[in-house]
């Protein structure tokens, strides 16, 4: 049994990928990298403040007013590291300037006053929860959350002394995130306890998730860790009843990773995760897209497009 309401401390991990310009992970030999030695995480609410709108005619009466409308923009990130991590500086700001040495490591920077709009990171972190329950054959329980879309990042004030000092780098969120269900195994399923990647795909729209694991989280390592791209979702209508309404869809390819299906009829999505057939019974005739979201590089989404009655 899972603890839904847990009370969430110290922050074990973070994670951070790499993300290209419309948000999907990006995959390579170093694109990973997990730490542990920061200092805060903080997320700032970034709300605008709306015009309010009083227009006053020739008379001087006021015609009518509107009250000003406030706009959540996100988060303003602020991350304070421990120690200097070469890869993940130039990661997040990829105008910075690699020193290498004679083997090829990166082992430090060069700043160059200009923030990068064309990439960014998604940060994923596990914090300690208090009272959670634990069953047989798990290590715990972890809250997890993962900041899909994180760019526009740049060094913050630095001062040297004879004091220790930390790195400050500060970065928003953006929606239009393209992470899917993500490229890592980060729960534990509730019926067999098996490793696996979120349920669902994030909505595009999101710039913060958050849910109770029992997975642990990963090891640290100042070393970047390579992500491989996994297999391609694919999709195919095998059945379509005759003068009826129902239609068998055929999701493959998922490599153990869920699919969600959008039947293109404002039901609510399904969730495939082996290449078992699914039915969905349509209520109209009419001519649907049905669309399968997997996270992967080359095919964010695959479609079909159905008609019924068939053809």
């Amino acid at each position: 049994m899972v603890s839904k309401c847990v009370g969430a401390y110290n922050v074990e991990a973070l994670r951070f990928t790499k993300v290209d310009s419309c948000g999907r992970p990006i995959y390579g030999p170093c694109s990973t990298l997990v730490i542990d030695c920061f200092e805060t995480l903080a997320l700032n609410a970034d709300i605008e403040d709306g015009e309010e709108i009083a227009p006053v005619n020739a008379n001087g009466d006021q015609c009518f007013f509107i009250p000003a409308k406030k706009r959540d923009r996100g988060f303003e990130v602020v991350a304070n590291f421990l120690k200097k991590y070469p890869n993940l500086f130039t990661a997040l700001n990829p105008n910075w300037l690699q020193s290498i040495d004679e083997l090829g490591n990166i082992t430090g920077y060069q700043h160059i006053p200009e923030v990068s709009l064309t990439a960014g990171v998604a940060i994923e972190g596990w914090e300690s929860v208090a009272g959670a329950a634990c069953e047989p054959g798990q290590a715990g329980q972890w809250n997890y959350f993962v900041l899909p879309y994180v760019t526009n990042w740049a060094r913050g004030d630095l001062e040297l002394g004879n004091a220790f000092h930390a790195e400050e780098w500060s970065g928003h969120t953006l929606s239009g995130n393209a992470w899917g269900v993500g490229p890592y195994n980060v729960r534990n399923s509730a019926d067999d306890n098996v490793a696996g990647p979120l349920l669902a795909a994030l909505d595009p729209r999101s710039g913060f998730y958050d849910e109770v694991v029992t997975l642990s989280p990963p090891e640290a390592s100042c070393e970047c860790i390579p992500l491989s791209n996994p297999a391609g979702p694919g999709i195919a209508i095998t059945e379509c009843t005759t003068g009826g309404l129902e239609v068998e869809i055929t999701a493959t390819g998922t490599g153990g990773r869920p699919m969600q299906i959008d039947w293109g009829d404002g039901s609510a999505p399904a969730v495939i995760v082996t290449a078992t057939p699914l039915t969905h019974t349509y209520t109209n005739p009419n001519r649907y897209i049905v669309t399968v979201r997997y996270t992967n590089l080359a095919m964010e989404e695959a479609f079909e497009v159905v008609t019924v009655p068939c053809p």
